[in-house]
């Protein structure tokens, strides 16, 4: 019960006005290349995966170089 969420009951038209929206949005963005290349979610063929695969491929190159590696997260 503390994790209880209610369920969304969206109109029809609430929906397709959705992905309307949604489509245009993310045209505008991929024309005007507003995307960086950092920006995993959103986007076609991209993944929390893709965005762990690389942070833990960035580490491990610059602890290969002797570099040192510190990181901050946080989550709003």
């Amino acid at each position: 019960m503390t994790n209880y969420r209610p369920i969304s009951l969206l109109t029809s038209f609430s929906k397709i006005f959705e992905k309307v929206i949604y489509k245009r949005l993310i045209t505008h963005f991929i024309s005007n290349n507003i995307f960086t290349n950092s920006q995993y979610g959103f986007r076609k063929k991209s993944s929390t995966d893709k965005a762990a695969y690389k942070l833990i491929h960035d580490i491990l190159i610059a602890l290969n170089n002797k570099r040192i590696v510190g990181g901050v997260f946080f989550d709003l």
